[in-house]
């Protein structure tokens, strides 16, 4: 002969709600945060419910002390893109008047060997031969080039 057993049925949820965020009072007056979860089963026929109260308090410090150092941390950020771009900007500045006038005074020299050349060259005089100066001068030209390189 067999026994029949009487197994409690399984509870099961209604409804659980998403955790609510409230203020409560202390005893002294004092307003603090609070987070409420609700719930709601049957078991055995019979309807449950439960609340769970939390002091957030501390996640609440906590939360505010992350997004003021969030806000600190775009605006040191964007102060060093600002510091970045000045920065370009200035080197630019200098190396474009640095090379600017090496290239200004290259020009310049290569413009009076142009012309000295297509008058035929110098007579020589006292600096010598010249196919001598156009050495020379070529190779001086070719130092101004070398140190705007380097």
């Amino acid at each position: 002969m067999a026994a029949a057993v009487h197994r409690p049925a399984q509870p099961s949820a209604h409804f659980a709600a998403a955790p609510l965020e409230w203020k409560a009072i202390r005893k002294g007056g004092e307003s603090f945060p609070i987070e409420i979860s609700l719930a709601a089963w049957e078991a055995e026929g019979l309807l449950f419910f439960s609340g769970i109260i939390r002091d957030i308090t501390q996640r609440k410090r906590t939360e505010t002390e992350l997004m003021a150092h969030q806000t600190m941390l775009r605006k040191v950020s964007a102060e060093l893109s600002l510091a970045e771009e000045r920065e370009r900007r200035q080197f630019a500045t200098v190396l474009h008047d640095s090379i600017g006038q090496d290239l200004s005074f290259t020009r310049f020299k290569l413009r009076e060997l142009r012309a000295e050349a297509e008058a035929g060259g110098s007579t020589g005089g006292a600096g010598g031969s010249g196919s001598e100066k156009l050495l020379k001068r070529t190779d001086e030209l070719a130092e101004v080039l070398d140190k705007m390189i380097v």
